[in-house]
């Protein structure tokens, strides 16, 4: 049974299935349940280096800020109440913060990683169960 679950979000498709998941076992465990979003400024710049609504200081916020409220208004309408967390910084060490302040947290879910976030995903992982929490990744 757990108290407390951290959904780390990116949205789009692939996180909506970790939030419908996070959704469900907050739920049915009646737990706490609290989606994050990380701005990653590295990966909030534009690909050719130009200019653009990305790059703008409130740009990838609104993105993140957009994402954590439709999870929160999902969870709602599914009798689950939910906080968010909208942070900047590199996404693992952003978690980890979180986790370092708020012990009640249990359980870790998260999409399966992609791109170049691929390479440090296991040490991130084994670090995060080191500390007592359990990680459920999402397909």
């Amino acid at each position: 049974m757990y108290k407390h679950i951290l959904c780390a979000t990116r949205g789009g498709e692939n996180s909506e299935k970790t939030e419908e998941r996070a959704i469900r076992l907050a739920r049915e465990n009646q737990a706490g349940l609290t989606f994050l979003y990380a701005v990653d400024p590295a990966f909030a710049q534009d690909p050719r280096n130009e200019p653009g609504p990305m790059s703008e200081p409130e740009g990838p916020h609104w993105l993140g800020e957009l994402v954590l409220e439709m999870a929160v208004r999902v969870a709602e309408r599914q009798g689950v109440q939910a906080q968010q967390e909208l942070r900047q910084g590199e996404v693992f060490g952003e978690i980890k913060e979180y986790l370092a302040h708020h012990p009640e947290v249990d359980l870790l879910m998260m999409g399966a990683p992609v791109g170049e976030v691929k390479n440090h995903f296991s040490d991130f992982v084994g670090e995060v169960v080191a500390s007592g929490r359990e990680v459920l990744i999402v397909e």
